[in-house]
């Protein structure tokens, strides 16, 4: 809110809270590269709790985290499947094309959401004259589809599909605590009625946490990997990490 008008242009705008600028200045941080920064590793550790899962990883933003969630799950010449309209296709400058060598097969999603039909006729038998496809991401909430959520029924059967075809699936859940909201779903039933392999999430939309930052969840044991991948892009910021983090932690209790 800025002079009595609240800004409705997104929910990346939302105001920082008295409490967040409180723990931010009192926050005494320690170096995220050596994982002594108590704020972010309590942050990681308090979400992999609530979602169900090994470990989550702290990102400067979530278009990074999906950038390493693409990448764990990919190689060079390789095909992800995404939405056309998706965050990831449409907003995220295509990064996984440029940065890791990858192509995209855009489907249809102005409903927020592939048709399993179209899903179903996109994947590729193993051929010379194909990309190997390595992963399907999807978005809940869906930004550019008006904010539509899905339920985890939906993503039980695309994993399904993926698992018959060894294929990896990653969620942009920039706004999966707004989708938990609107169905009434508990955050594990993500990762516990399907076998997702990883799933981004944003703590500034609608959580205030200034300058960004986001968690990649993942349910297989590389944490090391993507912490790696987030070192080669730029990702690891030492001490100030802990301050963003210290904000995290004063909304998400």
């Amino acid at each position: 809110m800025l002079d009595g008008y609240i800004d409705l242009r997104s929910d990346t705008v939302t105001a920082i809270t008295a409490s967040q600028r409180v723990a931010m200045a009192y926050a005494v941080t320690g170096d995220m590269l050596y994982e002594d920064d108590r704020y972010v590793s309590e942050l990681e550790h308090r979400l992999a709790l609530w979602f169900g899962v090994d470990d989550c990883v702290w990102m400067p933003s979530c278009t990074m985290a999906n950038l390493v969630a693409l990448a764990l799950a990919s190689s060079r010449g390789d095909e992800i499947i995404v939405g056309a309209t998706s965050h990831i296709n449409a907003l995220e400058r295509k990064n996984a094309a440029s940065l890791l060598g990858v192509s995209y097969a855009a489907l249809p999603d102005s409903n927020g959401r592939l048709d399993i039909s179209d899903l179903s006729s996109t994947l590729a038998v193993e051929s010379e004259f194909q990309p190997h496809q390595s992963a399907i991401a999807l978005e809940n909430t869906h930004n550019l589809a008006g904010g539509r959520a899905f339920h985890p029924s939906y993503l039980q059967t695309v994993c399904a599909i993926a698992g018959a075809n060894s294929l990896a699936v990653h969620v942009d859940g920039a706004r999966i605590f707004n989708a938990s909201v609107a169905l009434a779903v508990p955050l594990a039933e993500w990762f516990r009625s399907a076998e997702l392999g990883s799933m981004s999430l944003s703590l500034s939309k609608a959580l205030g946490t200034p300058a960004g930052g986001a968690l990649l969840v993942r349910t297989l044991d590389d944490g090391r990997r993507a912490r790696r991948h987030r070192k080669a892009l730029g990702g690891t910021m030492h001490t100030g990490a802990g301050y963003l983090a210290s904000a995290a932690l004063a909304i998400v209790q």
